[in-house]
């Protein structure tokens, strides 16, 4: 049996970038940070590095976080 493909679903950078700063936030970031880390992530998917984009919040960073491996 073959992987299924996962949709692409297209959104807004400005509203993908709100969304992650507020996923970060959520979890303690500081305001100023979640908007940075954000920034960062987005920037890497509009630039087609989509490995280190906002792919990552929920597996590598969010959980990280709620680890306490991320500080």
């Amino acid at each position: 049996m073959e992987p299924q493909a996962v949709p692409m679903r297209m959104m807004q950078a400005d509203a993908l970038r709100d969304f992650t700063a507020a996923a970060f936030r959520a979890v303690g970031v500081p305001a100023d940070q979640a908007a940075d880390a954000a920034h960062v992530l987005v920037w890497a998917n509009l630039h087609g590095v989509d490995t280190h984009g906002v792919r990552n919040l929920k597996k590598f960073y969010i959980d990280g976080i709620n680890s306490g491996m991320i500080t």
